[in-house]
């Protein structure tokens, strides 16, 4: 699917099948990925603030961007860290 540069903010896309997508410059601020199915999808310059990640198959997802920088809370960072396969371990 190309959906590139689309307005998908709050989207819900919960156990979506997105494998190969194009989400390139996509809007994606609070939207509901949960379990989504990303394997390769490219979300370069996608905007991910707020968007909920958990449990979402990021195989060879591609992240590419411009730079700049991203704010994530721990727990936003954890639940990232997991949809990329992390499993992560208290001290």
């Amino acid at each position: 699917a190309d959906l590139r540069g689309a307005d998908l903010r709050g989207a819900y896309l919960r156990d979506a099948y997105l494998s190969g997508a194009n989400l390139r410059d996509a809007d994606l601020r609070g939207a509901d990925l949960r379990d989504a199915y990303l394997r390769g999808a490219n979300l370069s310059d996608a905007n991910l603030r707020d968007a909920d990640l958990f449990g979402a198959d990021l195989q060879n997802a591609k992240f590419y961007g411009k730079g700049g920088s991203q704010e994530l809370r721990r727990s936003q960072l954890v639940d990232f860290l997991h949809a990329l396969g992390f499993n992560i371990v208290e001290d």
